[in-house]
C-alpha cells in the first residue's frame, strides 16, 4: 500500500497528479518452492564453508606446531654448537697460552664463536617469530613461549594416492563448488 504524488503544487488547480495504491505479489509456478529450495542450498553451503575454516585453521595450527617444533630444535642444536665452539675457544686460548697454538689459531676459533653467537641469536628469533604466528593463529596472542612436545623424526607414513583420493571426496571446496552447482 501507498501513496504516489507528482507535482502536488502545480497544475490549474493547485492538486497536482496524486493517487494511491496497492500491490501484492503473488508467486506462481512453483517459485515459491524452488526459493526455498535455494535458500536450503545456500544453507549447506554456508555449512560447507563453516566446515572448510576449520579445516583451514586446523591446518593452519598444525603447519605452525611443526615450524615450532623444528625451531625448538635448532635451537637446542644451536645452543649445542655454541657449547662446543665455546670450549673450543677456551681450548685454543689454554694452548697459546702454553705456547702450543699461535695467536691465529685463536683468532679463527674466536671467529667461529662469534659466528656461533649469531646463528644461536638467529634461531631464538626464528622461534619466536614462528610461536608468534602459531599464537596468533590459535587466537591467543598472548601466549607465552613454552617447550613443544613433539618428534620431527616420527612422520606418518602417508599414501599419496589415498590422501589424494581423500582430499577430492571429503574437502570442504569441493562440496562448498557442488553446492553452489546444485543452488
Amino acid at each position: 500500500m501507498g501513496y504516489q504524488g507528482e507535482e502536488i503544487r502545480g497544475g490549474s488547480f493547485r492538486g497536482g497528479e496524486q493517487g494511491f495504491f496497492v500491490q501484492q505479489d503473488i508467486v506462481l509456478g512453483g517459485k515459491l518452492g524452488l526459493s526455498r529450495k535455494v535458500f536450503q542450498q545456500e544453507q549447506k553451503q554456508a555449512e560447507a564453508e563453516k566446515e572448510e575454516q576449520q579445516v583451514r585453521v586446523l591446518n593452519g595450527v598444525r603447519i605452525f606446531y611443526f615450524q615450532g617444533l623444528a625451531a625448538q630444535q635448532m635451537l637446542d642444536l644451536r645452543h649445542k654448537l655454541n657449547q662446543i665452539t665455546q670450549d673450543a675457544l677456551a681450548t685454543a686460548i689454554q694452548l697459546f697460552n702454553v705456547g702450543q697454538a699461535d695467536q691465529p689459531d685463536v683468532l679463527q676459533e674466536q671467529v667461529e664463536a662469534d659466528q656461533s653467537d649469531l646463528a644461536v641469536i638467529a634461531a631464538e628469533q626464528n622461534q619466536r617469530r614462528v610461536w608468534t604466528a602459531l599464537a596468533a593463529n590459535v587466537g591467543n596472542p598472548l601466549l607465552p613461549l613454552s617447550r613443544l612436545e613433539g618428534n620431527l623424526e616420527e612422520i606418518p607414513d602417508v599414501n599419496p594416492d589415498q590422501w589424494l583420493q581423500s582430499m577430492l571426496k571429503d574437502s570442504p571446496a569441493v562440496k562448498i563448488a557442488q553446492l553452489g552447482t546444485d543452488r
